[in-house]
C-alpha cells in the first residue's frame, strides 16, 4: 500500500501497525499452536528447527511468536467461515505431519497448565527480542495461546463503528 494513503500518524507507524485495506467481511483465523514434548508433555522450545522443516506452502501460513514453543498458523481470507475452517484444518494436519518426524506434538489451549516461566524461551526474531528488551522477564511469563478471527471491513472508519 502507497505511504501516501495514510494519515501523516500512520505513516509514523511501522509497517505492520498501518491500516490495511481488505475484502468488506471476508474472514481470516489465526491461531497459536503450542508445540509439546511427548515423553512429559511439556511444551518443546523449538519451533526454530521446526521451521526449518516447513514445506513451503505450510511455511507461507507460518509465523513466529513471542514463545520459542509457539507457531502461529494462519489461514488466508475466505469468503465465508466453512472455507476459513476448511484451510485450518488442513494447516493443522501438515503441521502435525512436520512435527511427527522429530517426535513433537501439537496442541491448542489458552495456557499450558504446567508451563514454567524461567523456562519458556523468547523467540529469536528482531521482533521478539525488542519485546524482550523492553519488557525483559515479564516477556518470559505464562505463554498464552489464542485463536484470532479476522473479519475485513472496507475501511478504518466501518473498523471503528465496528
Amino acid at each position: 500500500m502507497a505511504l501516501t494513503n495514510h494519515s501523516p500518524r500512520e505513516r509514523s507507524l511501522p509497517e505492520w501497525a498501518r491500516w490495511q485495506p481488505s475484502e468488506p467481511y471476508s474472514i481470516g483465523v489465526e491461531e497459536e499452536v503450542m508445540i509439546l514434548d511427548p515423553s512429559d508433555w511439556t511444551l518443546a522450545q523449538e519451533t526454530e528447527e521446526v521451521f526449518e522443516e516447513l514445506p513451503a506452502w505450510l511455511a507461507s501460513h507460518a509465523g513466529a511468536e513471542t514463545h520459542a514453543a509457539v507457531i502461529e498458523l494462519t489461514t488466508d481470507p475466505h469468503d465465508d467461515m466453512a472455507e476459513a475452517e476448511h484451510e485450518l484444518s488442513a494447516l493443522r494436519a501438515d503441521l502435525r505431519d512436520v512435527l511427527d518426524r522429530p517426535g513433537y506434538r501439537a496442541a491448542v489451549a489458552g495456557t499450558h497448565p504446567r508451563a514454567e516461566w524461567s523456562e519458556t524461551q523468547v523467540s529469536s526474531g528482531a521482533r521478539y527480542q525488542l519485546v524482550y528488551e523492553s519488557m525483559r522477564e515479564l516477556a518470559r511469563r505464562e505463554p498464552t495461546f489464542a485463536l484470532h478471527v479476522h473479519v475485513g471491513v472496507p475501511d478504518a472508519e466501518s473498523a471503528q463503528r465496528l
